[in-house]
């Protein structure tokens, strides 16, 4: 259910405010095209410290060479380093399906595919700015097609997932690096079939495989990809192309205690879905699958999923009212909170703030970029997606602290009695009258939805309370949003 939300007002005026859905910040938009006006595409990040790096193809890639890369020291909030990464030594126009990584030195890991022959691993030592090493993962020799790669990095590791066709080693393919992408050690995990993989690495470091065939199937290595288990047949895999979408993208997340996720589309019930499979014990049994998406009109793609530190789920999903899709369809990106890792799903709640158009390169009217991610670390959830909102598809950026998200999908418990007032002043502050004792949490925004602040956040017992509040400035314009936080449930003014 929607969490009702209003907003405490500090000064005598007020401006437009857009906000997607509490906790996630404002959206950033991370690229200033300084390289020319392009469609962004698919898109990777990684999230290293305060350090995030973002890149993408483009829609143009057919006649435009390069790879946007960008990059922000201040955990999204600001973006200091865009280029678009150009290779002319590979001889090849169609830069594609980039993926990044970062090692445990540090250092920045970057995967292209040049149209469909080739796979190249890049590594930067200086966060992005130069790239120092270059190795070609895929093998030519084979004289197959190459296409849809996906990395990941662990420690001095690099992992690395594709698939092959019309060649003499056609299949999914795997490589892996020991020496920081130096040198490449390649292998055919399933020699009978091909399909779009998704890769991911537990925490003992078993090695997950899932790819979409003529349905999802799943695999796992224990001994560093050296060897594979047999496949295993998860379900049926039902799909059909369409304005905004073009392939059942699949994703893999893996929880701390090695439980295991995978989502993908499906159209089995008529519209995009985001279906999802369970495995309670390491890819041995599993549950599902099932609808994941909370809102079934319309259609629902793009989705991606990812682990947090404690143990929860999250799923991360396009979604428009419209279908069929067209290139009229609004569009907006959606969250949602698994707290038992895929057995149950709270509802859903906006990452963007605001509904877009898709913008097209060509007539297929098909590419917005095949896939998007969200990823967490111990702080917070981090998304970047692609959106049309300002005239043609640019990659934009959020962010939620974890402890709000759990706290803004919990209960539903009525705090309707809690009263708020504002004490003007030399001294102001915000005075709240409790009808009972409750956590709360009270964050300041800025005009456009940014965070400013977290202005209180704890126990408050029955009664009246003061609470003092930091004006930033005499004609600052300030929301303050007041959350009962074990209740699910926000009231204001």
């Amino acid at each position: 259910m929607r969490k009702p939300v209003r907003f405490v007002l500090l000064v005598l005026f007020s401006a437009p405010l857009l906000l997607s859905d509490y906790p996630f910040q404002a959206n950033v938009k991370i690229s200033t095209d300084a390289y020319g006006n392009v469609n962004h595409g698919e898109s990777s990040f990684i999230v290293s410290g305060d350090t995030v790096y973002a890149l993408c193809n483009i829609a143009e890639r057919p006649v435009i060479p390069m790879i946007p890369f960008s990059r922000s020291v201040t955990e999204g909030d600001t973006w200091d380093l865009d280029y678009a990464f150009i290779d002319s030594t590979v001889n090849e126009i169609w830069h594609t399906d980039p993926v990044v990584g970062v090692d445990d030195s540090g250092h920045v890991h970057m995967l292209v595919q040049f149209n469909m022959y080739y796979i190249y691993h890049y590594l930067s030592r200086d966060g992005g700015i130069t790239w120092a090493e270059t190795t070609m993962i895929s093998d030519s020799s084979t004289g197959g097609y190459v296409d849809k790669p996906w990395m990941v990095v662990r420690g001095n590791k690099v992992y690395v997932s594709w698939q092959e066709f019309q060649g003499s080693a056609d299949g999914v393919r795997f490589a892996r690096s020991d020496d920081y992408g130096r040198h490449f050690w390649r292998t055919t995990v399933d020699n009978m079939r091909t399909g779009l993989t998704a890769l991911n690495v537990g925490n003992d470091g078993t090695i997950y495989l899932a790819y979409v065939y003529d349905g999802m199937y799943f695999r796992y290595s224990t001994d560093d990809g050296n060897s594979w288990s047999g496949y295993q047949y998860i379900d049926d895999v039902y799909y059909s192309s369409g304005v905004g979408d073009r392939a059942p993208i699949n994703s893999l997340a893996v929880s701390p205690t090695g439980e295991l996720f995978i989502s993908w589309v499906d159209d089995r019930y008529g519209t995009w879905d985001i279906l999802g499979a369970r495995s309670p014990d390491g890819g041995q049994t599993w549950e599902g699958p099932y609808v994941l998406n909370d809102v079934t009109a319309g259609g629902q793609c793009k989705g991606w999923v990812t682990d947090e530190p404690y143990g929860k789920l999250h799923l991360f999903y396009y979604c428009t009212p419209d279908w069929p899709t067209d290139t009229l369809s609004l569009w907006s990106v959606k969250h949602q909170l698994s707290a038992d890792f895929g057995h149950s799903l709270d509802p859903s709640i906006e990452i963007t703030d605001t509904v877009f158009r898709g913008h097209f390169y060509d007539d297929r009217l098909d590419f917005m970029g095949d896939y998007h991610m969200i990823l967490a670390d111990s702080n917070y959830l981090y998304a970047v997606w692609a959106d049309g909102r300002d005239g043609d598809m640019d990659l934009f950026f959020s962010k939620a602290p974890l402890e709000l998200l759990n706290l803004a999908e919990r209960g539903n418990l009525s705090v309707t009695d809690l009263r708020l007032d504002f004490v003007t002043g030399k001294n102001p502050a915000l005075k709240l009258e409790l009808p009972a004792g409750m956590d709360l949490v009270i964050d300041a925004y800025d005009p456009s939805g940014r965070f400013l602040e977290n202005v209180f956040s704890g126990w408050l017992t029955r009664g009246t309370h003061i609470v003092p509040l930091r004006m930033p400035g005499p004609s600052r314009v300030v929301f303050l949003r007041v959350r009962g936080a074990n209740t699910g449930t926000v009231k204001g003014l």
